[in-house]
């Protein structure tokens, strides 16, 4: 009997941690025009976003369906194996439905399922906690009362780069993004009560940096000995930025560094730069 960590592919985990840890990862798809693609499969994240500035119209993406669940389900109930899934906020997506879809089917105790209430570096942050708990020797229901706690306790912060893709999404009026590129305005958002909120904005990246730095002090909390995990959407130059403005700030115990897939990169963009950290 054995405990085994199941996400999606949004959580957009480096490889090394996944295959470390023998994270199981089921990939939503990617839709461009009439084409889909299986996310990180025969999608890469290099590909993805060279599409993305090519198209006219944004892709769309679907959930993971309760067949991709099946296998992994029916595997961990015959080895009597305690399968934990952490998965996309159920307001971004229609994956934890799936999830619960083939749990019935499959109607095993064993499988325990999580909605991580957000998405990308957060749930990445989530998930390998879980993971090395595991390797702790802390049992399932250990992992399960942590990982909830961490819904509360975590927090992410991005940087857009461009309001183009808002723009596309319908998320911000056409004059307003045209205004808002013309002045390099960067909006901050987060993630509150499962979907993306816009909770301010600033001229240029190295002034978006600061006042996440602003928000993070005026809630009292700090960067100190944290692990953070930081995220890019195909641009690490915007990345080592945020990593050299952090390091010049605070004293972070480590910090993981992670792509941006196509889920999220959809509506954020090139460009995007994101953090997540425990308060």
């Amino acid at each position: 009997m054995a405990i085994k960590i199941l996400t999606d592919s949004t959580a957009d985990l480096p490889q090394e941690i996944v295959d470390k840890f023998g994270i199981i990862v089921l990939p939503l798809r990617v839709i461009f025009g009439k084409k889909e693609y299986v996310d990180g499969v025969d999608l890469s994240v290099d590909k993805f976003y060279k599409m993305l500035s090519e198209a006219d119209d944004l892709p769309t993406t679907s959930q993971v369906t309760p067949e991709q669940y099946m296998e992994h389900f029916e595997q961990a109930k015959a080895a009597g194996d305690d399968l934990i899934c952490i998965h996309v906020s159920s307001s971004m997506s229609g994956t934890l439905q799936s999830a619960n879809i083939a749990r019935e089917h499959i109607n095993y105790k064993g499988i325990h399922i999580i909605d991580s209430r957000t998405v990308t570096v957060q749930l990445g942050l989530m998930v390998l906690e879980a993971c090395e708990m595991r390797e702790n020797g802390a049992s399932a229901e250990e992992i399960i009362a942590r990982v909830i706690s961490m819904i509360n306790s975590t927090i992410l912060y991005a940087s857009i780069a461009t309001l183009k893709y808002l723009k596309k999404g319908g998320r911000i009026k056409a004059t307003s993004a045209a205004i808002g590129n013309a002045l390099n305005i960067k909006p901050i958002i987060t993630i509150a009560d499962g979907l993306v909120e816009s909770i301010g904005k600033a001229r240029g990246v190295k002034k978006s940096f600061e006042e996440i730095k602003n928000i993070i002090d005026m809630s009292g909390t700090t960067l100190n000995d944290k692990r953070i995990f930081l995220g890019h959407a195909d641009d690490l130059d915007n990345l080592a930025k945020l990593k050299e403005f952090i390091l010049a700030n605070y004293k972070p115990k480590e910090i993981v560094d992670c792509v941006v897939g196509s889920v999220v990169g959809t509506h954020a963009g090139p460009g995007c730069v994101a953090m997540a950290f425990e308060r």
